[in-house]
């Protein structure tokens, strides 16, 4: 039967601010409270003194304001899309996928946590080293009409 002592603090240290190379661990898909599919998405550190360590960011589906979070993360992972350009995506087909994130430490009620300030593609022969952008001041909903998939594939709705 396992013990637990409680008011024992196990978190670490929040990570040094900077940029870090890693993986996409396991989403988590749920819904937020707006209703829209929401993923939990932990970037797992590799290859360094942090190695196995996470940091994790929400992505919100189906908001004006979030998608450029989620183009951000798009691009690191799988590379950029063309504007406009409609996905269809599963939360399996980016896990264990390598990319790098930018890390910056927050604060709340005297607790500071590292979080994921933005998501940066690793250079390979598919795509070249990318500067991401920040949130654009005014980010338009894309057309309607023939979707791709992340994969690829072309999905009409």
């Amino acid at each position: 039967m396992p013990e637990h002592t409680t008011g024992e603090r196990r978190d670490f240290e929040p990570l040094p601010p900077g940029e870090y190379e890693g993986h996409v661990g396991e989403i988590r898909v749920g819904e937020h409270k707006s209703g829209n599919e929401e993923w939990n998405v932990p970037f797992v550190l590799d290859g360094d003194k942090f190695a196995g360590r996470m940091v994790w960011d929400n992505l919100i589906f189906g908001l004006p304001q979030c998608g450029w979070k989620i183009d951000q993360f798009v691009a690191a992972t799988k590379g950029p899309e063309e504007p406009g350009t409609k996905l269809t995506m599963e939360a399996k087909e980016f896990e264990e996928l390598p990319c790098r994130v930018r890390v910056f430490t927050d604060e709340y009620n005297g607790e500071k946590k590292s979080k994921i300030k933005t998501w940066i593609a690793i250079k390979t022969d598919k795509t070249e080293d990318t500067k991401p952008t920040d949130r654009p001041e005014n980010a338009k909903p894309a057309p309607k009409g023939e979707a791709k998939t992340a994969s690829g594939k072309a999905d009409r709705f």
